[in-house]
């Protein structure tokens, strides 16, 4: 009888710029070892380096993984801003946190793979996209420090979550995505489901882009952010 094959996890996660950030990844990573599953890093873990189009090197690795869990922290913070400006909608917001949006679209392709997602986000970062709970997903709010992965709670889930992950990888129909496609290769696989898919992805991508857009500062300290 052969072994269990190894499962593989993909990790969306932005840049950390602090030490909590850093060290919540590093606390995930080893507990996602315990329940027996590789986790995978863009730019951090085995040879998941991209030396050229980063989708494409997203898409290979995604395509070696039985799930992705989506960890949400702050990138942008806007003090003040106003949204759907000079609507009748209009409405003035204080204090938001915006999260990177490749998580958005990371978690855009784990869907449309068809591989199981668990959201870990940030207590009080806005909820859009992907990110809301609403999805067939579970969205679990956090704090981004080691500690808060001590919770019993929080530990079963995950543990569970990964118990509950196929044994294969999800399968990709045909030769992968990459930069010689053309539009004929595109027709040629699309079906009503990746029809459906596609326009999940581009929607999520496009609203991601247009959220940050439309929060345009009112004043001169009406943005801040951790990033460049």
């Amino acid at each position: 009888m052969s072994a269990p094959r190894e499962k593989h996890v993909f990790i969306s996660v932005g840049s950390r710029f602090t030490a909590a950030q850093e060290a919540f990844l590093e606390a995930l990573l080893k507990m996602l070892e315990g329940c027996g599953v590789t986790p995978r890093v863009m730019n951090k873990t085995r040879q998941d380096f991209p030396t050229g189009n980063p989708l494409v090197s997203i898409l290979r690795v995604m395509g070696e993984c039985h799930g992705a869990v989506i960890v949400a922290f702050e990138r942008k913070f806007i003090a003040e801003g106003l949204e759907r400006r000079d609507s009748p909608e209009q409405t003035q917001f204080r204090n938001i946190t915006l999260t990177t949006p490749w998580n958005q679209i990371e978690a855009s392709m784990a869907f449309t793979r068809g591989i199981p997602i668990l959201v870990l986000a940030e207590h009080g970062l806005h909820e859009e996209g992907l990110l809301e709970q609403k999805y067939d997903w579970y969205v679990q709010r956090l704090a981004i420090d080691p500690v808060a992965l001590s919770s019993e709670e929080t530990r079963r889930r995950i543990q569970i979550w990964c118990e509950r992950l196929p044994t294969e990888p999800a399968k990709d129909e045909g030769r992968p995505i990459t930069a010689d496609w053309t539009i004929a290769d595109f027709l040629r696989r699309l079906t009503i489901k990746t029809t459906v898919q596609i326009l999940v992805v581009l929607s999520v991508v496009f609203g991601a882009g247009v959220s940050v857009g439309k929060w345009l500062p009112v004043g001169a300290t009406a943005t801040t952010s951790r990033s460049p």
